[in-house]
């Protein structure tokens, strides 16, 4: 897990490592990743941080639509003009699902955006 000011900061870092690790290892290597964005309680324990909240559930439980090598974003992350501007810069892909997120009665839209 990883913590960001901001989520366009999330995809640039997860972009950079999904292509750093995209051609490693045999079979390839992918990571699972989900992104959302809203507060959290942060506890700093034994000198340590760390975050809970329904904020760090859900974005823990977007990994599970991905199949790796995909980044999946919360509609929240996903409708940031930030996001939606570096989107656009690097004509990124995006397919819009909705999905049944445990705890959340409504099915959510997520985007998945893939290399």
């Amino acid at each position: 897990m990883a913590s960001f000011r901001e989520p366009v900061s999330a995809l640039r870092t997860i972009w950079q490592a999904q292509e750093a690790i995209a051609n490693q290892g045999d079979p390839p290597l992918w990571m699972k990743v989900g992104i959302h964005h809203g507060p959290c309680i942060v506890v700093n324990l034994d000198e340590r941080l760390d975050y809970f909240g329904s904020m760090v559930n859900i974005a823990a439980r977007l990994t599970e639509f991905s199949s790796g090598g995909e980044i999946v974003l919360s509609e929240t992350a996903f409708d940031d003009e930030y996001v939606q501007r570096w989107l656009n810069e690097h004509s990124v892909q995006t397919e819009e699902l909705r999905v049944n997120i445990k705890g959340i009665e409504e099915p959510a839209p997520v985007w998945k955006i893939k290399k």
